[in-house]
């Protein structure tokens, strides 16, 4: 595997991403936590409360199957599963729209790997952003040189998804914090330019949400003793 040939130093490190996993507490005490369940629960109180716990993100759909199954049955209604065949946001029709994006991306002189990474994101959506584009086309310049998300995907956020402060966009819409060595704190200012466009932000707004930003990046660069 060439991988484990390559050499690699702190340098070399981005960032790191670290998560919590629910588990569903054993009736054992004092079991190895390796051996306990990943899989959710769906429990009910005497109460009538219904609670899932366990359960990871990759089964999201699943868990709410079962946890409004549960509620179904109990209510005496029927029970079906709409989502169980429901097409993710972006996926329906994306061979064609696959085709459309790389004519149309291209006419608008988007480099292959912004095309490559919008159809990877955003799947059939990315003709909306395409549209974006084609209305302002500044829209279609890079945030960062070395990273492939666009000015066009700032405005798309907060559009279409519900974005509401920069932090929204930059780590929560976009993997900007994760990917970008000064997680996002050098274009910070121009994401709430283009936000603040779109909601109508008043100037101090704009400066306190881009204050609030630079702070949690302190705290997350300080935590993670990562010089920028």
């Amino acid at each position: 595997n060439r991988y484990l040939t390559v050499k690699l130093t702190e340098e070399n490190i981005i960032s790191t991403y670290t998560g919590y996993r629910p588990l569903v507490s054993p009736r054992r005490p004092g079991r190895a936590t390796a051996k306990v369940s990943r899989t959710h629960a769906v429990l009910q109180s005497p109460s009538g409360l219904v609670t899932i716990v366990g359960g990871k993100l990759t089964t999201y759909r699943r868990m709410a199957q079962d946890t409004v199954d549960v509620l179904n049955r109990r209510d005496g209604s029927p029970v079906v599963h709409p989502t169980q065949s429901l097409p993710l946001q972006g996926s329906a029709g994306w061979p064609f729209v696959q085709r459309e994006l790389e004519k149309k991306g291209s006419a608008l002189g988007l480099s292959h790997q912004t095309i490559a990474h919008l159809g990877k994101s955003y799947g059939a959506e990315s003709l909306a952003i395409l549209d974006l584009i084609s209305g302002d086309p500044s829209l279609a310049q890079l945030l960062i040189d070395d990273l492939p998300y666009i000015r066009a995907e700032v405005v798309y956020a907060t559009c279409y998804e519900m974005a509401v402060t920069p932090y929204d966009v930059l780590a929560r819409r976009t993997s900007i914090t994760l990917e970008d060595r000064q997680r996002g704190l050098g274009v910070v200012d121009e994401v709430a330019a283009l936000m603040a466009k779109e909601l109508q932000w008043t100037p101090e707004q704009q400066k306190s949400l881009v204050d609030a930003f630079c702070r949690a990046m302190d705290r997350q660069i300080a935590a993670e003793k990562i010089e920028v």
